[in-house]
């Protein structure tokens, strides 16, 4: 074979080559871009099946798993599957080399604890990004997630000072106001409600708000009480005996529910104050 004809076929050999890396690059982004306009439009299962194809025929491509993987994290999260969300979200933080990106998905894999009440775990990933991070506008999205995880955790204090950071002073006086409110809120004691139901049952539960409980358990421990008395004054042990258990039963449960119900209470104002806050950025306060 003459020198023309070996360059000539390498040559032909290194064209194919060429031909099937390109080929093959046009097929991976023929396949992100039909998966991301099945997510666009809402059409998640399809739109997973994609991703997923992508992955098994592209294995090299890092990045685009990457990517891949964090569609199919956000899909999990729409659903409300949180786990797979979590977890499909961390293996596509592992996976990017780019730190901007992984800032970003980190935001969002702390909001997807959040919202899946992982609190502690979801304010850890964003602390890392409001710290570490080195672009500014990451920063200050973490910044603003943290203060949304400390309404969800009723950290009022934690919370303004989130808030009176992120936002300009000039842009947060109702703001302000709501947060300083939340942090004197009128709780109802659950050691109260228990020890009132002690000495007369019914009375915790009124205390702590729930009239129609209260006034049941103040009936229905009167009557067992005075049935297991007057089995007592007519020496009928049997009876007495059985009504003291069922008076004990009840009395003890008159006491956990005024302590519960006063608790559940507490819990209760705080989400609304925290719903009227959130009410208050999204209505009130400019996005920034």
């Amino acid at each position: 074979m003459s020198s023309l004809q070996r360059f000539s076929l390498k040559l032909i050999c290194l064209s194919s080559l060429l031909l099937i890396l390109s080929s093959e690059a046009l097929a991976a982004d023929q396949a992100l871009d039909l998966a991301k306009r099945f997510f666009d439009r809402e059409n998640y299962e399809e739109a997973i099946t994609e991703y997923k194809r992508f992955i098994f025929f592209h294995p090299e491509d890092q990045e685009g798993i990457s990517d891949a993987l964090h569609k199919i994290g956000l899909i999990f999260a729409l659903s409300s599957n949180w786990s797979k969300a979590r977890e499909v979200l961390r293996r596509s933080i592992e996976l990017t080399e780019d730190s901007r990106i992984k800032d970003k998905r980190r935001i969002d894999l702390g909001v997807v604890l959040i919202a899946s009440k992982d609190y502690s775990l979801g304010e850890l990933e964003l602390l890392k990004v409001s710290y570490f991070s080195q672009d500014e506008s990451i920063r200050k999205k973490a910044l603003y997630f943290q203060g949304i995880g400390s309404l969800y955790m009723f950290k009022w204090k934690e919370a303004k000072e989130i808030f009176m950071s992120y936002y300009p002073e000039d842009e947060t006086e109702e703001l302000k106001g709501q947060l300083e409110k939340a942090q004197h809120l009128a709780y109802k004691s659950p050691k109260k409600a228990k020890m009132l139901s002690l000495f007369l049952p019914g009375s915790g539960q009124i205390y702590a708000g729930n009239l129609k409980d209260g006034i049941c358990a103040l009936i229905l421990n009167g009557l067992i009480g005075t049935f297991m008395v007057r089995a007592i004054s007519e020496e009928d042990w049997w009876n007495a005996t059985s009504l003291f258990f069922l008076f004990q039963r009840y009395y003890r449960g008159n006491l956990y529910h005024a302590q519960k119900q006063a608790e559940l209470y507490n819990q209760e104002l705080n989400r609304q104050q925290a719903l009227k806050i959130l009410k208050t950025i999204q209505e009130e306060v400019k996005p920034r």
